[in-house]
């Protein structure tokens, strides 16, 4: 989008005037900033009880995210990574649903209810629940709370790549594109 205003017209705003039509401009543009400059941070503990700081804390240089911010996201999420092929052993992956409760007595219940879903050790590994607020995460991160998410990040934070929806083979190949180089 380009503004063409005369010069004169621009010198001519008064102080205040120019600083609020430039964070306005700031603003607008916001949303149009490439994945490149988006930095992300966000603290997890894994269903094994590991704490982990994203992105710095990640154990590859890149990690595939798989975003859940409501309950009913969970198949959708089992499609990205049967989808994916994601393995236990592989180490540049998580599924993080996102969980908006602050009460650390209904977070220990859920947490247990997860890890009775999830049986192996390995797989546990994998699954990292994030108790924050799904609409801070999901601009963070610049996806719709709305809509599940896969998302590569690198370990400075930088998002590279990201996915919403169902899984889509296309959009596959974009994020393992990503996560590969």
């Amino acid at each position: 989008m380009k503004l063409d205003f005369p010069r004169a017209t621009l010198c001519a705003l008064p102080a205040k005037a120019s600083v609020a039509l430039g964070l306005a401009a700031a603003l607008l543009l916001a949303p149009f900033a490439s994945a490149a400059e988006t930095a992300v941070s966000l603290r997890v503990t894994t269903l094994n009880g590991a704490a982990m700081e994203i992105p710095g804390g990640l154990p590859e240089p890149r990690a595939l995210l798989l975003l859940g911010f409501r309950h009913d996201d969970r198949t959708a999420l089992e499609a990205w990574r049967q989808g994916l092929g994601l393995r236990a052993e592989d180490k540049d992956w998580f599924e993080v649903p996102v969980i908006g409760v602050g009460n650390p007595m209904i977070r220990s219940m859920i947490v247990r209810g997860m890890q009775g879903g999830v049986s192996s050790v390995a797989d546990r590994a994998h699954f990292a629940p994030a108790f924050a607020d799904a609409g801070s995460v999901a601009k963070q991160f610049g996806v719709d709370p709305d809509r599940p998410a896969a998302v590569v990040v690198d370990r400075t934070g930088r998002v590279l790549a990201r996915a919403s929806g169902p899984f889509d083979p296309a959009k596959a190949q974009v994020l393992t594109s990503a996560l590969a180089h």
